[in-house]
């Protein structure tokens, strides 16, 4: 006969061979490692398989600045094209506009060939049914909330254009949301916030003339008819809008197009944006960089670009990115990995010194 603690032990093996991988643990990050000219290696446990693809992703710095977006490609992912086809110079490469980061970006311009909506991106890929989306933005523009329309971004889908998404301020509000082209947009008892207006107070007047790190990711609903769809925003690290039961498509759609800038109505003569660092997934898993040992608390975090190839459940070999974003913060840098299921790992201190790899 077993003793009742060999029995128990037992029972606890088998519980977690028979448990999902999911459920096991969050990402731990254990040590690091890099030669003089190689990429950092993360090792560690429960960081799963990357369970997806990267979409798209581009800093920009490999585009000479004047040069027109619609053609460029990216790092990886879609060819970058302009909204009806534009090659003008109002979507053009540039410097961002900041003292502390001198880097290139993508400059939306409506005030040049006035245009309410101008925007770049990709169409007709895919479809995807969820994607984590995540990009440096900063705006300026004599935005009048009674009179302006603004959406960061739209995605479109292959079913008469549906479903769609975008983080949007509504007409004749100021604060930010999330909207699926569907809704009328009324509060009622059944939907008291339809268009998932955040929780934090983001509106014009707070992220206007800033750069700052905005992250989406969103997962339709399945099946279409169903109010199980998600959407989460996070803005500079901070969750503000978190809804796990949107309805977003009311159609058997998935999502092909992808337009960043878009419309500036009411305010299109005044209006530019500045884009940097468009990261776009099927999958959250992804490696970043902050200057906080907890996550949450991070003030300044960069996303690693990281090659599906060279992720896997112990081990990921990344070039560390925005090293000198740090350096003229704290001086100090965590590294973390979340999963393909949006956990997160400790923080791991960053190799001393700070030294960039070539990408």
């Amino acid at each position: 006969m077993q003793t009742p603690h060999i029995f128990i032990k037992k029972l606890i093996t088998l519980v977690i061979a028979l448990a999902p991988t999911g459920l096991l643990a969050a990402p731990v990050i254990t040590t690091t490692s890099q030669t003089d000219s190689g990429p950092l290696t993360i090792t560690g446990s429960g960081f799963g398989s990357f369970d997806g693809e990267i979409v798209s992703w581009d800093d920009f710095e490999g585009h000479p600045v004047g040069s027109k977006i619609n053609g460029l490609k990216p790092i990886a992912g879609h060819t970058w094209s302009a909204i009806y086809d534009y090659n003008g110079e109002g979507v053009v490469i540039t410097k961002t506009p900041t003292e502390d980061d001198t880097g290139n970006t993508v400059k939306v311009d409506w005030t040049i060939d006035p245009e309410t909506i101008r925007a770049f991106g990709w169409a007709g890929k895919g479809p995807y049914n969820q994607l984590y989306i995540t990009y440096r933005r900063l705006m300026t523009g004599n935005f009048v909330a009674a009179t302006a329309n603004h959406k960061q971004f739209y995605l479109y889908g292959n079913k008469s254009q549906m479903p769609q998404l975008m983080p949007v301020i509504p007409g004749g509000q100021d604060r930010w949301g999330v909207y699926n082209n569907v809704s009328t947009g009324a509060i009622s008892a059944s939907n008291p916030n339809p268009n998932n207006i955040n929780t934090l107070g983001w509106n014009w007047g707070n992220t206007n003339g800033k750069l700052q790190r905005w992250e989406i990711f969103t997962k339709l609903n399945n099946p279409y008819t169903e109010k199980n769809g998600l959407v989460q925003v996070w803005l500079d690290g901070k969750l503000g809008i978190d809804n796990k039961s949107y309805q977003i498509r009311t159609v058997d759609g998935e999502f092909t197009d992808f337009r960043l800038g878009h419309i500036a109505q009411g305010f299109y003569t005044t209006a530019r944006a500045w884009f940097d660092d468009l990261y776009i997934a099927t999958t959250p898993a992804r490696v970043e960089m902050c200057d906080a040992k907890v996550y949450a608390e991070c003030t300044v975090k960069h996303i690693q670009y990281v090659k599906p190839g060279d992720w896997s459940p112990t081990s990921i070999k990344v070039n560390l990115r925005k090293i000198s974003a740090f350096k003229l913060s704290r001086g100090v840098a965590y590294l973390y990995v979340i999963n393909s299921s949006g956990e997160v790992s400790n923080a791991y201190p960053s190799p001393e010194p700070l030294t960039p790899t070539p990408e």
